[in-house]
């Protein structure tokens, strides 16, 4: 009887472990490499939101997850405000549901149910805009629960004026960059918008001297910086701000004899 035992207790020992091998090799184990999670980080979107010192900016962020890029923007906002990088928060206070996302050409039609909403909304419309208007959307019709919104690209962020009356102002944007923010900033101005803009540019660097042409719909900037004090983020950021201004088809900028931006 020992012996009999014995062996039952071998057999025993020698059938579970062929189980628990035979379980183990069919599951699949879904094993993640942390050195292989950084390297295949999700793409990223750029999204406008508000900065510690309180501008609105337009910042590069890494998506957690793998959404259309457009419900992805407006999530942001709210669902997933806590992806955002450190010291950059969205500039709604509240929270909402959405109930439609919907896209025509470059036209957006969203519904949201506000659950609350606090302090921040005006804000938070224009950096909803300015978010969308970056993917090539012109306009926005947005209902929130029983109040329809219209919302057009171009809107005012970031207000300074510069311009010594209330009345026949234009209104500009001029596009910085600092760090990785770009920091888009409406000026209230009386002045030809180019010298404006030029001025605003280069009043940095005393060196820098500038002259421009206009013909027909083509726009030519011939910038001499002697001491090579312009970057070419700088120069991006001065392509960036005249294209905004829709006038020109064509901007050449040239610096110190060479062709520095052709769109």
């Amino acid at each position: 009887m020992k012996k009999v035992a014995v062996l039952v207790s071998i057999f025993t020992f020698v059938f579970l472990t062929l189980f628990i091998i035979i379980d183990q090799a069919e599951q699949k184990l879904n094993i993640v490499y942390v050195d292989r999670l950084a390297e295949e980080a999700g793409s990223t979107v750029k999204v406008c939101v508000k900065r510690s010192d309180g501008k609105l900016v337009l910042i590069d962020t890494c998506k957690h997850k793998q959404e259309d890029n457009y419900l992805y923007i407006l999530k942001l906002y709210d669902h997933y405000r806590n992806a955002l990088p450190p010291s950059y928060v969205t500039p709604l206070q509240g929270n909402f549901e959405i109930i439609k996302l919907e896209k025509t050409e470059n036209k957006l039609n969203i519904e949201l149910k506000a659950m609350y909403l606090k302090s921040g909304f005006k804000e938070f419309l224009t950096a909803f805009m300015w978010s969308y208007q970056y993917m090539g959307i012109d306009s926005i019709n947005m209902k929130i629960n029983k109040e329809i919104f219209y919302l057009e690209k171009n809107t005012l962020i970031n207000p300074e004026i510069d311009s010594y009356s209330a009345y026949d102002n234009i209104i500009q944007i001029v596009f910085y960059k600092e760090g990785d923010d770009i920091i888009p900033v409406s000026y209230y101005h009386q002045e030809n918008r180019i010298d404006f803009l030029m001025n605003k540019v280069i009043s940095k660097f005393p060196d820098v001297t500038y002259t421009y042409q206009i013909q027909d719909d083509m726009l030519t900037i011939r910038i001499s910086d002697p001491d090579y004090q312009l970057s070419k983020e700088i120069t991006d950021m001065l392509l960036l701000s005249i294209k905004h201004l829709n006038l020109y088809r064509n901007i050449i900028i040239i610096k110190n004899d060479v062709v520095v931006a052709n769109n």
